[in-house]
């Protein structure tokens, strides 16, 4: 009797936990885990919940940041909550990422441009933030704004020190403290696109730009005047600070090909056509062959494939 009544229990208690085991609802595992708020739920993590999916797993980490949980752990929750999910073995760790709005480098520099300004910083400068890689969020329903708090800046050294806010309105933003440099910057012509040898330079290639004043060298062109018009002896990318012997004088003339000669004597002007022996710029004497004459004279160029012989001044200086 005292067996039969304990098989029957057993069996009844097996028979209770095989029901509860068959009642739990299955979930699945998401494949990628984001929050908007401050807690992560049930339904955040896994589907098939149900009216499950509202039950709070933990606080959710800061915008931007992750959680990770055990399997095991998910595992024994889930099954507290009449919830059942088996993980592959292979999955060491689930996952929980934090949406929110990424603050730029750009905006935080720009801030602290600006409150640099406000201490009497006067002039064009550069900022470098002493920490490269970092990244700053904020909740994804909050606009991605900065406020620089409790600045020191020594303009002596160069140096400052700062605590970021994000966002900018409100006293429970991200915070961040950082360190970086001020770098004094002028401005300097640069051509806005590539030139080949040889081409020359145009007012719409010309832009200005801010660079450091330390990387500025003595032979860098400091005015745009004095690159229109000239020719590039080198390649040249664009936006790279062009030197004084990147530039040429453009050539008006090429050799090989078809010129105009201008014969003078006092008020007398011929002209003739002839064959650059030579390239020239304005003001070069290179030799030309007449066509008619089959001579080879030298000649001093006037402009694009135009060359003139001043033949007064040639007989005088002959006679010399």
């Amino acid at each position: 009797m005292r067996i039969a009544t304990f098989v029957l229990a057993l069996g009844l208690a097996l028979g209770v936990f095989t029901a509860e085991a068959t009642a739990e609802t299955v979930v699945t595992l998401r494949h990628d885990a984001v929050v908007d708020g401050n807690q992560i739920r049930v339904g955040d993590v896994f589907d098939g919940a149900g009216a499950a999916e509202k039950l709070i797993l933990s606080g959710a980490p800061r915008p931007g940041e992750t959680v990770v949980f055990r399997p095991s752990s998910l595992v024994s929750y889930l099954h507290r909550n009449n919830l059942a999910w088996r993980p592959s073995p292979d999955l060491r760790r689930v996952v929980v990422r934090r949406a929110g709005n990424l603050v730029s480098s750009e905006a935080i520099v720009d801030e602290i441009r600006y409150a640099i300004e406000q201490q009497g910083h006067d002039g064009s400068f550069d900022i470098q933030l002493s920490l490269r890689n970092f990244s700053l969020y904020v909740a994804s329903d909050e606009m991605p704004t900065v406020a620089v708090r409790d600045l020191v800046y020594d303009a002596h050294r160069g140096q400052f020190q700062a605590l970021i806010v994000a966002p900018a309105t409100g006293e429970g933003g991200q915070r961040l403290r950082v360190s970086g440099r001020v770098f004094k910057s002028v401005e300097v012509p640069v051509l806005a696109r590539q030139l080949s040898p040889g081409e020359v330079i145009a007012a719409d290639d010309v832009r200005l730009v801010a660079v450091r004043e330390s990387t500025v060298r003595r032979n860098t062109v400091l005015e745009s005047d004095t690159l229109v018009g000239m020719a590039v002896k080198r390649p040249i990318r664009a936006g790279q600070p062009v030197r004084v012997g990147d530039l040429t004088t453009p050539k008006l003339v090429t050799k090989g090909e078809l010129v105009s000669i201008r014969l003078r004597s006092g008020s007398l002007s011929l002209t003739a056509s002839g064959i650059a022996q030579e390239s020239g710029a304005a003001g070069d004497i290179i030799r030309v062959v007449n066509q008619q004459s089959r001579k080879t004279i030298q000649a001093t160029v006037e402009g694009p494939r135009i060359v003139t012989v001043d033949l007064q001044r040639r007989v005088l200086a002959d006679a010399r």
